[in-house]
């Protein structure tokens, strides 16, 4: 079977895995507050991309990937009938979750970055950050 230059290897796949596992760990712990849990969620994300077989675009756009998938996974298992009967209190700040204030850090560090680049660059970044397409 012949490979889509833009799929991924195994060894790229693992080297993506090795690269970005420690920060979505991190990033899923904000939410669950459950470093196990975080972990799972994490490396259940890499396996359904691989069997999905899914096609980055580049190393933003994987990022990226990962990063929505396990903001969505965390809210959906704070939603979930198995996590309110164990651990009901943090539900209530599920709202706060979803708030700019929440992920102020990870925005300043975004933009941090966005300053270094070409005007043009940082712009298209931006428009897709907002869901704007090529369209």
């Amino acid at each position: 079977m012949k490979r889509n230059k833009n799929e991924l290897t195994l060894k790229d796949y693992k080297a993506l895995y090795e690269s970005l596992y420690p920060q979505l760990c991190v990033y899923a712990y904000q939410y669950l507050n459950d470093l196990e849990i975080s972990k799972d969620i994490v490396q259940d994300q890499f396996i359904k991309a691989w069997e999905d077989n899914i096609t980055f675009l580049n190393k933003n756009h994987t990022t990226r990937y990962f990063y929505k998938a396990i903001k969505d996974t965390c809210l959906n298992y704070l939603k979930s009938k198995a996590y309110k009967g164990t651990e009901p209190y943090v539900l209530a700040n599920l709202e706060a979750y979803k708030t700019e204030a929440f992920f102020m850090p990870e925005t300043i560090v975004i933009e941090n970055a966005l300053n270094t680049l070409p005007d043009k660059t940082a712009k298209v970044i931006r428009l897709s950050i907002e869901d704007y397409t090529n369209n």
